[in-house]
């Protein structure tokens, strides 16, 4: 079980605490965030944030999920509004729950991975696509949360191989992350079945 605080108030468990944690907020916004990986090559495609919520770091692509829009289905609008390419494969690896100080929603992120899309990336409105080698990721550029998670979807020393993972994380009116709890579920079969089925109250 994952231990976090996503207000001041510490949360004993994503599980027993779910339903609690949800009635602090009067909004909960449904978002996705997918990562395009190259392992062959042991590089990763990030976009830099141009407008918006976020602008000026590097991300994954994603968004909103919109009304009566499943999540993988979010993913893959997003991927393609953001940089113009079709997603052929798209996979769940972990969820993310954020909390600001100056927002009364909480933000629920859908993380996923893909290593296989059709098109060429291209620069949009929102978002400028860049190449990283996963030794050269720019952290600094990046949500300070980044550096904890993202070794769980790249892998990390010799096995770079995704791992499944659960998080979340709280922030002040300045974007700097208050507290943090990133946690693998790689070695538990029955959290990473609750996580595919959607059961995150399990978790």
């Amino acid at each position: 079980l994952i231990c976090f605080c996503l207000t001041t108030i510490e949360v004993e468990s994503m599980a027993n605490k779910y339903d609690i944690i949800l009635k602090r907020f009067n909004r909960k916004k449904l978002l996705t965030l997918c990562e395009c990986i190259d392992f062959k090559n042991k590089k990763i495609l990030l976009g830099l944030k141009k407008t918006g919520f976020g602008a000026g770091v590097y991300n994954g692509f994603g968004g909103k999920v919109e009304l009566n829009e499943t999540v993988l289905a979010a993913a893959k609008r997003e991927c393609k509004e953001e940089i113009g390419v079709d997603l052929i494969e798209c996979h769940r690896i972990g969820i993310m729950y954020f909390s600001f100080t100056y927002l009364e929603e909480l933000f629920e992120v859908h993380v996923f991975y893909t290593t296989k899309w059709s098109g060429i990336e291209t620069e949009s409105e929102e978002m400028k696509p860049a190449w990283f080698s996963f030794d050269e990721i720019p952290y600094q550029k990046m949500w300070k949360d980044d550096e904890y998670w993202m070794p769980y979807v790249i892998g990390s020393g010799d096995n770079f191989k995704p791992q499944y993972f659960i998080g979340a994380a709280y922030f002040d009116q300045d974007n700097n992350m208050l507290n943090h709890e990133f946690k693998s579920i790689n070695d538990d079969q029955k959290q990473i079945q609750h996580l595919l089925d959607g059961e995150y109250d399990k978790l």
